[in-house]
Formats: structure tokens, sequence, C-alpha cells
């Protein structure tokens, strides 16, 4: 076609096409169109793109596996039970063998495969023009689906893609102690960071978390700003994250941000470190209740505080919690 392309282009073509002959040609006629082949890129949504898969897989499937194609191509990987769950239809497995073995999908062994990443945005493409109420219901049983397996990063996702931002807060605030004292700021602020300040009002929990995390990289201004919407806050009932209650959580804050001094951080810390016992949140209490009373100089109590809350940190399996405060 006469293309001149950047080395990075044509590398970027050949991941979005992943060798399939048709698609790459078709993405070379879209890129000849577009006359820039420094930001080259291709999508299943393009007309020649979306045309052919339209016609050459799409349209030669039972009207029953055609919409069995778009209904999981919501899902980054399938599996047997996953689209039993999310398609509510019965033997998916041997669905996905049959596709497999006509090509429609990529084998990822183990029971497992998914979509050529242009088919995949092909049929999310229809599927949303065609009904973007069954979209939602799709991403919300994928979302319950991957939360009893345990994976609560992709039941996140999913509840996020659903605008379920209840589930989605509950979901982050279930996982968030165990993630607390990991690397993981970037995506715990990923998810913090797609709830506006309105949503984090309704749900002001949501607020002592995010500050949490800003002060642990030292990000000062943002953690000021949802100290701020934290102490703004109400909320009756005890939080989805584990703690006992809101007022715990804030106070426990307040004790990281210094907030009144010396003398108010211990009465903070009390109070938290009481509220809390022995429940999931117990150990971070002690462990700010252990900083409140080395600021306020009473260092001979401290040791002793530790070692309650590494035991405690333990009995959690909490070990980031147990290793940073140990």
């Amino acid at each position: 076609h006469g293309l001149r392309l950047t080395d990075d282009a044509i590398r970027r073509i050949t991941a979005q096409t992943e060798g399939w002959p048709a698609l790459t040609m078709l993405a070379a006629i879209t890129v000849a169109r577009h006359h820039d082949g420094a930001s080259v890129h291709v999508s299943g949504a393009d007309l020649p793109i979306g045309d052919y898969l339209r016609l050459e897989v799409l349209e030669r499937q039972t009207p029953e596996r055609a919409r069995f194609l778009k209904e999981t191509s919501i899902l980054e990987h399938l599996s047997g039970p996953l689209c039993d769950a999310v398609t509510g239809g019965p033997d998916s497995a041997t669905t996905l063998r049959h596709l497999a073995h006509s090509t429609v999908l990529i084998d990822a062994y183990g029971g497992r495969y998914r979509y050529h990443p242009l088919l995949r945005e092909f049929l999310l493409e229809e599927l949303q023009a065609q009904d973007p109420q069954l979209v939602i219901g799709l991403h919300q049983r994928a979302s319950v689906w991957y939360e009893s397996a345990g994976d609560l990063d992709t039941a996140i996702r999913h509840a996020f893609a659903a605008g379920d931002l209840d589930r989605a807060a509950t979901l982050l605030s279930v996982s968030f102690l165990q993630q607390f004292w990991t690397a993981r700021h970037a995506a715990l602020m990923a998810w913090l960071g797609q709830f506006g300040d309105e949503e984090i009002r309704r749900r002001p929990w949501l607020a002592v978390l995010a500050a949490f995390k800003e002060l642990e990289v030292g990000n000062t201004a943002a953690a000021g700003h949802y100290a701020e919407l934290a102490e703004r806050g109400s909320f009756h009932g005890p939080p989805p994250d584990g703690s006992v209650s809101f007022e715990s959580e804030r106070a426990m804050l307040r004790v990281l941000m210094a907030r009144g001094g010396a003398e108010q951080m211990l009465v903070s810390a009390s109070f938290a470190a009481e509220q809390e016992g022995d429940g999931p949140w117990g150990p971070l209490a002690l462990w700010f209740l252990a900083t409140a009373r080395q600021v306020n100089g009473d260092l001979e109590v401290v040791d002793g505080i530790l070692e309650k809350a590494v035991a405690s940190a333990r009995a959690y399996a909490n070990s980031g919690l147990a290793y940073s405060v140990a």
C-alpha cells in the first residue's frame, strides 16, 4: 500500500492484528486513509475491519453462538464456569472448545480462552450498540463470579464497568487492609480516583482510605483534601472495609495527620484502639496508638503495644502489617 511507517507504528499494527493476515491488510488500508503513520491505531470498530469480522465471523455463527460471542466479549479471559455465570446458559465449556477449534477463539490452555483483540473490540461495539442495559447486567454477573473466585481486582474492574459504584466501593474496601501495606499504591489510587468528591461524601470511609494511601507516598496536599472530606463526613454503622465504625477510622487518620497536637493524637489513638479491639483493624489501631504514645514521650509502653499489634496482625494473616510494625 506504499505506506511509510515508523518501526514503532509497525510494531503496534503487528500487536493489534496478532498476525491475522486479512486484518493486517485491512489495518494497512485504515492507516492509509488517515495518512498518519506516526500515530497508528486500529480498532475492531473501524469500518473495513468491522465489516470483515461481521461477514467472516459473526454472520457465520448460529444465532445462539452469535449471541454467546457478543455476551462473552466483555471478558478478557473465558472459561466454562465463568461464561455459564455471565450468559446464564449451560455447557459453555463445549461451546468454547468448538469456537476454539474453528479458530474464532484463541486457546489459552487449561480450559481458558481469549478473543483476538480486534474481534473482541468489534463484538463489544456490536453488543453496546444493540443493548447497553444488557452490557451492565453482564458486567455485574462477571463481578459477582470473580468475587466468589477470590479475584477481587477483576471483580472491581467489572463493577466499575457496570457503573455499580456501590459494589465497587464495597469490594475495594474489603480488600483495602490486605493491600494497604503493599506497593499497590497506583492501582488503589486509580480505583479511588474513579469516585468524585460527591461520591466520596456519600461513602466517607473512602476518604479515609484515600488519605492513608496518599500519606504513604508523601502526597500531603492530596491527603489533606481527602482528610477534609472525611472530617465533613458522617456514616452510621460499620463500613464495608471491616472497621468497627467510620468514627474509629477517622480517629486513626487524625493521628496520622497529627491533628490537634500530641495530646489530641493520643486521645484519637486511644479511642480507635478501644473501638477496634480484636477486630481486623485492631492491629492498625494499635500501631497508631504506639505512634501517639511515642510522640507523647511514653516510650516505656511502646514496645508492648507494638508486640500486641504484631501478634494481632499475624492472627489476621496480615503479613504486611506484621512485618512493617516488627
